[in-house]
């Protein structure tokens, strides 16, 4: 049970992350919108990179998060077209790929074991370095809404995460 509290893992340096966990909330109205509840991370930035935000209507986006030069830093990337409801279980498995260009089949959401969204080749999920060039690894992800309110509450449940793809030792940007 989460009432405003997120939890962070720190693993190695990764540029494709595969994970899955059951997800319930309640009150979206109150508790969730617009809020991210997935987000990768590396120490390259103080912000999230990319990851899954729920909507008001209960639909998941798949957001990028490029706070350099944009004064708008979120850009929404994908929406599935199935809305999660209140105090229902859904088991949430997301893929990502970070890349200037992904390949087909590198960022995508998958519900209850069913394919709900997946970005077209060629899509960046990559955002934009401080010091130019992109952010193309995460070393950690956060679980939860940050800000969820007091209205409602969220739960997370049998995690999982893949320690496949490429793991350089150290973060990556690519100018």
């Amino acid at each position: 049970n989460n009432n405003g509290g997120t939890w962070n893992k720190t693993l190695g340096f990764r540029t494709t992350w595969i994970f899955g966990f059951a997800f319930r909330y309640t009150n979206l109205i109150y508790n969730m919108i617009n809020q991210w509840f997935v987000g990768l991370y590396s120490p390259l930035s103080r912000y999230r990179l990319c990851g899954l935000k729920i909507n008001p209507d209960g639909s998941i986006s798949i957001v990028r998060f490029d706070p350099y030069p944009s004064s708008t830093p979120e850009f929404i990337l994908g929406t599935t077209d199935i809305a999660l409801n209140d105090n229902e279980w859904y088991y949430v498995e997301f893929k990502c790929e970070l890349a200037t260009a992904i390949s087909a089949g590198g960022c995508s959401v998958r519900v209850n074991g069913v394919e709900q969204l997946s970005l077209a080749a060629g899509t960046r999920t990559a955002p934009q370095y401080v010091l130019g060039g992109y952010i193309i690894s995460a070393n950690s992800f956060r679980l939860g809404a940050s800000n969820p309110g007091t209205q409602g509450s969220q739960w997370f449940d049998d995690l999982y995460v893949c320690d496949t793809g490429i793991i350089p030792t150290t973060p990556a940007a690519n100018p």
